[in-house]
């Protein structure tokens, strides 16, 4: 079983909607990271990206009970495809304007537990015998994120995607999305889902996991903040506000300008669960 410990979903402006969601039931936890649309909205609510993360939790819910992973996760981007089909406003015109997100799924197994996940968000786990492992992102890749932001960093607080040259190369980055020979991300089309990624580790009696988004990976992986032992225990001994007042410190008080730290905004969506597994 999987039981909640403490919760965090910032959104990264009061002028944003959040685009992150999470959910955990019975033996199974996530995280969902909508990604900010590019342009107008195809979809009703706030944004296409929240809608797309409330949609994707609602059916993670729905088929959370399905005893294999890949289809549980079949049967919910079955459904959240037809959700798409039968909500948009309009067809998209562009192959960047259908929404997608990054999520990572953690399942409890007798003396296991199995990661799957799309896109950049991660896991820290941490066993009772005090093996620890990592899932998800890498510093590799938000290295890599970082270098492409600060090609485009703008003047304007960091958000190089508000330059028409970078939004012109955001657009032709996402129409490449799920199309061979580039990284697939959660879409409402199963198909993504042939380049799932996934990893299982052995565990020694109860664990405790941190999931989280992007924004709130952060920390570690770009900020070079709080290094992976150090956030686990933090969250485990002091709660995840601790670690997510840190975050928007450096954000808003440290880097306002996003030079030192190059990224798309100033403050990203921010969420992490922390979960007991048994």
């Amino acid at each position: 079983m999987i039981d909640i410990l403490d919760a965090v979903s910032l959104a990264g402006s009061r002028l944003r909607p959040n685009e992150d969601a999470f959910g955990a039931a019975f033996h199974r936890a996530w995280v969902i990271d909508g990604a900010t649309s590019l342009g107008d909205s195809i979809l009703p609510g706030p944004s296409d990206a929240a809608w797309i993360a409330a949609r994707t939790n609602f059916f993670f819910l729905r088929h959370v009970t399905t005893p294999d992973t890949r289809d549980m996760l079949s049967g919910a981007l079955r459904d959240l495809q037809a959700s798409f089909a039968r909500e948009r406003l309009r067809k998209p015109e562009e192959r960047w304007e259908v929404p997608f997100a990054s999520f990572l799924m953690l399942t409890a197994k007798p003396g296991s537990l199995e990661a799957v996940w799309l896109g950049d968000c991660r896991c820290l786990t941490r066993d009772s015998a005090g093996e620890r492992r990592a899932f998800g992102a890498t510093r590799q890749e938000e290295a890599a994120e970082a270098a492409l932001a600060a090609r485009f960093a703008a003047t304007d607080g960091g958000s190089g995607s508000r330059t028409p040259e970078a939004l012109a190369l955001l657009r032709e980055q996402r129409s490449k999305l799920g199309t061979p020979d580039h990284p697939t991300v959660l879409m409402p089309d199963p198909s993504c889902l042939e380049a799932l990624q996934s990893e299982t580790a052995t565990r020694t009696g109860q664990a405790r996991a941190l999931l989280m988004t992007d924004g709130f990976s952060a920390l570690g992986l770009r900020y070079h903040d709080v290094e992976d032992e150090v956030m686990i225990s933090t969250a485990v001994d002091h709660g995840l506000a601790k670690l997510a007042t840190r975050l928007r410190h450096i954000e808003a008080d440290i880097d306002p300008a996003a030079r030192r730290f190059p990224r798309w905004k100033r403050s990203d969506d921010a969420t992490a669960l922390l979960v007991d597994v048994r």
